[in-house]
């Protein structure tokens, strides 16, 4: 049974996470020089920050009354895009930091030119293996890292964008030998968004039941339905009371039998 105690100190720890967000958001928006170990260093502290927001979403889901819940899920949903915006900026300022230092370094702009079209980013870009329901993740990276670099030619974003695509993404036709019509191709055969919703609905329907008691199948499951549940909000598809009493049942039908007794206790004690 779930305490005001709990509840205080899980307030607590969120806040705690948001202020480490505070703190990345305003080394971003600082107009100073930015070093390379700096950045990665601060991408470091965010990927901890992230494990450690992970692990208090699950003692959220544990703790809250059913009564909180969509006022907390809604909160953590907003840290969980904060997160993800942070990565997308910090490694937007490691590309654009070394893109400059590699400029700088020669005295060849043509040369420069020839071999960056050639040699891909030092920095992990976003892979698309044509599965259409992580499109919209994919493009905002992609757009945010290459598409509105401005150092960027179109012969290195086309590059770039062809460099990231795998199975059978990788084999789409286009009517034209270049960035845009590449892009261009892209969002026809994967910007369907009734196809997309759907497919973020049958991921949390179709996710296998837990057989046995287990923290890891739970912190699957409940990774999966986040997921999908965020990919869906970003799609405007909000939450309502309806899809919160729909979205406890399936929740309820993956769980192991012990589970879900204790889960039923827990609404009895409350």
């Amino acid at each position: 049974m779930s305490t005001d105690i709990d509840i205080i100190v899980l307030n607590r720890k969120k806040g705690s996470i948001k202020g480490q967000l505070t703190k990345l958001h305003t080394f971003i928006s600082q107009e100073e020089n930015k070093s390379e170990t700096v950045i990665t260093t601060f991408l470091e502290i965010l990927s901890r920050t992230s494990t450690k927001f992970e692990k208090l979403r699950i003692e959220f889901y544990r703790t809250v009354p059913d009564d909180d819940f969509e006022e907390i899920e809604s909160s953590l949903s907003e840290i969980e895009d904060d997160i993800f915006q942070i990565e997308v900026s910090l490694k937007s300022l490691l590309h654009e930091l070394r893109l400059n230092t590699s400029d700088s370094n020669s005295s060849d702009a043509k040369s420069i030119d020839k071999t960056v079209s050639i040699k891909l980013l030092e920095i992990p870009l976003p892979v698309f293996n044509g599965k259409i329901e992580e499109w919209n993740s994919f493009k905002q990276q992609f757009l945010n890292l290459i598409n509105d670099n401005p150092n960027l030619t179109e012969n290195q974003k086309s590059y770039y964008l062809r460099s990231c695509l795998r199975n059978e993404a990788k084999s789409i036709e286009t009517s034209e030998d270049n960035y845009q019509s590449l892009l261009k191709a892209l969002e026809e055969r994967f910007e369907n968004k009734r196809i997309i919703v759907d497919t973020h609905i049958k991921n949390i329907i179709n996710h296998e039941k837990i057989v046995h008691e287990s923290a890891k199948d739970l912190r699957k499951l409940l990774d999966n339905i986040h997921k999908n549940l965020r990919a869906l909000k970003v799609l405007k598809y909000d939450r309502n009371d309806l899809s919160n009493v729909l979205l406890i049942n399936i929740i309820l039908q993956k769980l192991d039998r012990e589970t879900r007794k204790q889960f039923e206790l827990s609404l009895v004690d409350n």
